[in-house]
């Protein structure tokens, strides 16, 4: 609402004389940025600097609210390397981590696309599992703007829902998330899907 424009970027590294890279790793793993869409006012309000259970390298798009709050995704941020979910303001205050992802059964690794909100204080989202580290789900999770009540609405375990989340989730009025997958299906090519946001009603669509 006050003409600004914001984004992240993966990461910069700054590399040693003659190659390589310093250890610890130096540099920084992405940042979070404004700009005026005049192309003025061009900041960084956060950089996600080298930590080893930090949070790190943003991708996708940000989402806001109504507060002022902007929400993302990272792809590191804990031991398992299985990425986050994080909020801060626009200001570049109120840097949180909302959740993160450990890999287990019952939780998610290596989040995709962008994340979705709702009008009660949700984010919706997907994870496409990891074939490096042998975690999973892919699922489709959900979890509050407060940090609360992580949940897994769906888990794609059956060739038939889909293989292989891709791009991201929309919401309609009706509190329907829509989503694709890469393979699977009747034809091994793919799904689109449909989800309520209490997790019930799954169905490839």
């Amino acid at each position: 609402g006050s003409g600004n424009l914001y984004g992240t970027t993966i990461a910069y590294i700054a590399m040693l004389p003659g190659g390589g890279l310093p250890q610890p790793l130096e540099g920084r793993l992405g940042t979070v940025f404004r700009i005026k869409t005049d192309g003025t006012g061009f900041q960084v309000l956060r950089t996600f600097p080298y930590s080893p259970n930090g949070a790190s390298f943003p991708f996708g798009s940000l989402i806001s609210d109504a507060s002022g709050k902007l929400y993302g995704l990272t792809a590191f941020g804990d031991p398992s390397s299985c990425g986050t979910v994080f909020t801060i303001g626009m200001d570049g205050s109120g840097f949180q981590t909302l959740h993160t992802f450990t890999g287990d059964a019952s939780d998610g690794c290596d989040p995709v696309g962008s994340l979705v909100l709702d009008r009660l204080g949700n984010v919706y989202g997907m994870t496409e599992g990891s074939d490096y580290f042998g975690v999973g789900p892919q699922a489709v999770f959900k979890v509050r703007t407060d940090a609360s009540g992580y949940q897994i609405l769906h888990a794609f375990v059956d060739k038939s829902d889909g293989i292989t989340p891709e791009g991201s989730l929309i919401l309609d009025g009706s509190d329907t998330l829509y989503g694709a997958m890469f393979g699977g299906g009747s034809s091994n090519a793919g799904t689109v899907f449909s989800i309520k946001t209490d997790g019930s009603l799954f169905q490839v669509v």
